[in-house]
């Protein structure tokens, strides 16, 4: 009997889980997968209730340790990696975040030699001066959106040998979930808008929501949704929202996450907020040389969307989307409260999603391993 030949992921922080484990729902047909990652990161139950498909290697690191003592144990840790690596002896080390310029120093010197690839979340830093040598380093390069491929090939032809894959494949978890999937449910009057990650940070305009929802009035009218906010919200929002009484149309958490919950209200959501504008730091960036992890999740689900028109829109979901001006959210509001977007609408956006060969499991299976076959082991 023919063993398939081994491949490593490697996470060398506590991130990016919702990157891994399409990886792995991609790679593990045929490949032995092995995940060397930290010990908290294999325990999120969207690696754990999925690791029949791969062997989970844990990775000595503390992620809460302060960053003075991370940094001089980083040495370290990429040397424990190295080893761990030697005695897999895989045809490929696929490091699934590279961080910042240590990392990338340490990957290029003590991985000299070796097979290996990187995933790149933040295109615009190997613009640097320099970067170019580290790109080099890495015998495949692949960015996770055919939006910032398309945008860096096209503008940066010198990176023409970049790749890409899009991790939106979620099958794997989907079955190993420890629910089953919510009943159809009956008719709803309201719709579901969810945004969906972190509120803390830059990456979006809560304050503009959560302000424009307080300005706005429906009047008479039910306003017509109910807004989820998926991801631990901090202190002062959630008193924001008790202080303007907006509990009766606003859910929020204030803890951590689970993805199985995630995925619960991800399949009931109508509407995905991207809830970027030009009040955000790096609106210029997002769909250029990194992106937003909404889109990830509409392309996977096949969701319609919301968006400002301050941000680029993925050509591909740009017919799943209705807009709003700027930061004026309660534009989406009143179009729901006075019934020009209602369920109907929804669907009609939603049946734009089915069939698009792009965002097959199949098409990004068969992109991914061709891009590994580039690589000369």
């Amino acid at each position: 009997m023919n063993r398939r030949p081994a491949i490593c992921l490697v996470e060398p922080c506590h991130s990016h889980e919702e990157v891994l484990l399409p990886l792995i729902d991609l790679l593990h047909e045929d490949y032995e997968v092995h995940v060397i990652a930290p010990q908290s990161l294999l325990d999120v139950d969207l690696l754990r209730r999925t690791r029949h498909l791969y062997t989970a290697i844990p990775l000595d690191w503390n992620q809460r340790a302060p960053r003075w003592r991370r940094l001089l144990c980083m040495p370290g840790k990429y040397r424990q990696i190295r080893r761990l690596v030697e005695g897999i002896r895989p045809e490929l080390v696929i490091f699934n975040s590279t961080y910042e310029l240590p990392d990338l120093l340490l990957i290029a010197a003590f991985f000299r030699g070796v097979p290996k690839a990187q995933l790149i979340h933040n295109f615009q830093y190997f613009l640097k001066p320099g970067m170019r040598l580290i790109y080099d380093a890495f015998d495949l390069n692949l960015v996770i959106s055919e939006e910032v491929h398309g945008y860096v090939t096209g503008h940066h032809p010198e990176y023409r040998s970049l790749e890409y894959v899009l991790p939106i494949s979620f099958s794997a978890f989907e079955s190993a979930r420890a629910t089953d999937l919510p009943a159809q449910p009956a008719a709803d009057p309201a719709l579901h808008l969810a945004v969906f990650g972190s509120a803390g940070g830059h990456r979006r305009n809560y304050a503009g929501l959560l302000n424009s929802l307080a300005a706005w009035s429906p009047g008479d009218r039910p306003p017509g949704f109910v807004l989820h906010l998926v991801g631990e919200l901090p202190e002062d929002y959630r008193s924001f929202i008790r202080d303007h009484h907006l509990d009766p149309v606003v859910q929020y958490y204030d803890a951590y996450v689970t993805f199985e919950e995630l995925f619960r209200v991800l399949h009931k959501v109508d509407i995905v907020l991207f809830l970027i504008d030009a009040t955000v730091r790096d609106c210029a960036v997002y769909n250029r040389y990194k992106i937003t992890g909404a889109s990830t999740l509409i392309k996977g689900f096949g969701k319609a969307c919301a968006s400002s028109r301050d941000f680029r829109v993925d050509a591909s979901l740009v017919d799943q989307c209705c807009f709003y001006e700027s930061d004026r959210v309660e534009e989406l509001f009143e179009a729901i409260a006075d019934g020009r977007i209602n369920p109907r609408t929804v669907r009609g956006l939603e049946a734009h999603a089915t069939g698009k060969p792009l965002f097959s499991r199949e098409a990004q299976r068969d992109r991914l391993l061709r891009a590994l076959k580039t690589v000369r082991t």
